[in-house]
């Protein structure tokens, strides 16, 4: 399963879930996710809200290093260098549409 967003109505709280990466699965498996061992629960402080137009990559990037997590609302997103996740589970969630598109012709956007 992928990350996913959940709101606590009694902590009128924003929680970024990561459920535990599982092998040779097919389908999903309801009991585990209630039990609520299987997912990790991120509170939105650590979350950076990134915005099409507004954050640029070196944003995202200075984010990342503070070691936050990420979510992309939807747009287009014209950066100009890469994103680098240099940590192990850091997650880089688009919502919606987010597209990422580089800004120029530089070389080094061909990979994304």
């Amino acid at each position: 399963e992928k990350p996913y967003i959940t709101y606590d109505v009694d902590e009128n709280k924003y929680y970024l879930m990561i459920p535990s990466v599982e092998l040779a699965k097919s389908g999903i498996s309801w009991e585990k996710y209630s039990s609520g061992d299987v997912v990790e629960k991120v509170d939105f402080e650590n979350v950076y809200v990134a915005e099409a137009g507004v954050s640029t990559a070196a944003m995202i990037n200075a984010k990342i290093a503070e070691g936050k997590h990420i979510v992309l609302t939807p747009g287009i997103y014209k950066i100009t260098e890469p994103i680098v996740i240099g940590k192990s589970n850091t997650v880089l969630l688009g919502l919606g549409l987010a597209t990422v598109q580089q800004a120029d012709e530089a070389p080094y956007m061909e990979s994304l």
